[in-house]
């Protein structure tokens, strides 16, 4: 996941060609969209998508190991640098896979796979201990 040049709160990750998925724990969703219509000048469409998609965020010295047990990526991080992001499956669940810190990786799911995942990393980290915690 890049970080924006114009915005550091705001990192960017790839999707597909030409498509590119925009997170931010600062901006609220109608901000980032002018802003981002703004910044593309109508050179490129922006839909705001945060009803639709949950963010999962797994951190922690077994991480690479926890999500090795459902995701078929090189997760070392000589291949999967910070920054960087990739569409995977995680089991048969599509992801958005980011490496946002040393030992942090968020996973970015549609809402319908939201409570599935849920279930899957739990049972992936099981054997490391693994708790949960919520936020807003």
């Amino acid at each position: 996941m890049r970080r924006s040049p114009h915005s550091p709160t705001c990192p960017c990750g790839f999707r597909h060609r030409g498509e590119w998925l925009v997170v931010s724990e600062v901006e609220a969703p109608s901000g980032l969209v002018r802003w981002l219509e703004e910044l593309c000048d109508g050179g490129a469409y922006v839909v705001d998508q945060s009803d639709g998609r949950v963010v999962f965020r797994i951190a922690g010295p077994n991480v690479r190991s926890i999500l090795a047990k459902g995701i078929g990526l090189d997760l070392h991080p000589s291949a999967f640098t910070v920054g960087g992001s990739t569409n995977a499956l995680c089991g048969h669940i599509p992801v958005n896979l980011a490496r946002t810190d040393e030992d942090t990786f968020e996973l970015i799911v549609p809402r319908s796979y939201a409570e599935s995942l849920f279930d899957d990393l739990m049972k992936m980290g099981r054997a490391f201990d693994l708790t949960a915690a919520f936020s807003d």
